[in-house]
């Protein structure tokens, strides 16, 4: 015979595996997705020297035309801290964004947003060394997901009624959304120190929202989506749960 206490245990949920579903089931998608790759490589991190091959660093992405770290950079994560602070930004700050584009706009958005990000990164970082003659402009390095972050709140920020306000992640302060995107990136450069790549990122956001070829640049027909969504490998994904297909978006 089980004792009470031990088939009591055995009849309750982990509380663990109970959030971890309850967050599966109201995240989005791609962005669920983009969380379990920084999880991957986070957990690869341990084993494989992933940062130094694939960071995004002018002198070998240019320099070397290694140019598929131009892409790579964006889904290195090699601290605990970088994968519990962009999960906590992608889930709050970025899950509406695909929720209102739907996930294959989304997605493309997204792509998008780190080649453009990346690519001028890499070359301003060139442009200063050939003005300035500074060195240490093509060793300045571009990774994770923060400036994606950084460039779609501001991109959200800047759609949204600018004199509107909303808390700064789980501090007790507000701001407005005009400057939310600055406060974010002051914060995030008092963690982890200066990153340029961040500047670029939020200087692009607001290009995005105030200079309309930019956006039409960045912005995928119903057609164009659609026929991405009839291909592999996202057919595939269609049917999983939180995926927000063409004509499905809220608030649309």
């Amino acid at each position: 015979m089980i004792p009470q206490n031990v088939e009591n245990a055995q009849n309750d949920p982990n509380p663990i595996l109970t959030k971890y579903k309850d967050w599966i089931h109201t995240t989005p998608f791609i962005t669920r997705s983009i969380v379990h790759l920084q999880l991957i490589s986070y957990i690869t991190s341990f084993i494989l020297p992933l940062s130094s091959s694939l960071t995004n660093i002018p002198l070998f992405t240019i320099g070397s035309l290694e140019l598929y770290r131009i892409i790579t950079s964006a889904f290195i994560c090699d601290s605990i801290f970088t994968l519990l602070f962009t999960t906590l930004t992608l889930t709050t700050l970025t899950s509406p964004t695909e929720l209102k584009k739907g996930s294959c706009q989304y997605l493309l958005f997204t792509i998008s947003v780190i080649t453009t990000t990346s690519t001028l990164f890499s070359l301003t970082s060139y442009g200063i060394h050939a003005i300035t003659g500074e060195p240490m402009s093509l060793i300045w390095e571009s990774k994770g997901m923060w400036g994606f972050v950084l460039t779609s709140v501001t991109v959200q920020c800047n759609n949204e009624d600018p004199e509107g306000k909303r808390r700064v992640l789980f501090f007790p302060v507000e701001v407005k959304n005009r400057y939310y995107p600055l406060v974010l990136l002051s914060l995030f450069t008092f963690l982890s120190g200066f990153r340029f790549d961040l500047f670029i990122s939020v200087g692009f956001g607001y290009l995005y929202t105030h200079n309309p070829s930019t956006r039409s640049f960045l912005t995928f027909s119903d057609v164009t989506v659609e026929g991405v969504e009839g291909r592999w490998p996202v057919v595939n994904w269609v049917g999983k749960e939180g995926y927000v297909r063409v004509g499905m978006e809220v608030g649309e």
